[in-house]
């Protein structure tokens, strides 16, 4: 698995943008911007790729006081059920089979996560030694 080039520039991104063909790559703040570029460059576990910029939303400040006391009532009513469930003897805790479920999407990201680090230390090692 090597990592991809821009195939607009030829340049070579980084390890965080081997997933980009899957659409599962978590785009870098830092590779476009021109003021401050990434610092981690082709060791960088973010995507290099040209993302679509989002532009975030704040809620207004009526909404946020709104969700939070919407979320404060959430939370005491979830703590009122689970002190009645403990006083009719059910135990909160889930059943060992839905603890031993397994989450296809979890260990494909933990694979992920473990293939971005080797790949980062392979360049970390090769930047070591080509220094040297």
């Amino acid at each position: 698995m090597s990592i991809p080039h821009d195939p607009e520039t030829d340049e070579v991104l980084s390890c965080g943008s081997i997933p980009h063909s899957l659409g599962t790559c978590r785009p870098c703040v830092f590779a476009r911007n021109l003021g401050r570029p990434c610092q981690y460059g082709h060791a960088c576990l973010y995507c290099h790729y040209q993302h679509e910029t989002k532009k975030r939303v704040r809620k207004t400040r009526k909404q946020r006081a709104e969700a939070k006391l919407l979320s404060s009532a959430q939370q005491l009513s979830s703590d009122i059920e689970t002190l009645d469930d403990e006083d009719d003897g059910v135990s909160p805790r889930p059943s060992e089979a839905v603890v031993e479920a397994v989450n296809p999407e979890e260990i494909y990201k933990d694979l992920m996560d473990s293939v971005m680090l080797v790949c980062a230390q392979n360049l970390g090692i090769r930047r070591q030694m080509e220094s040297s």
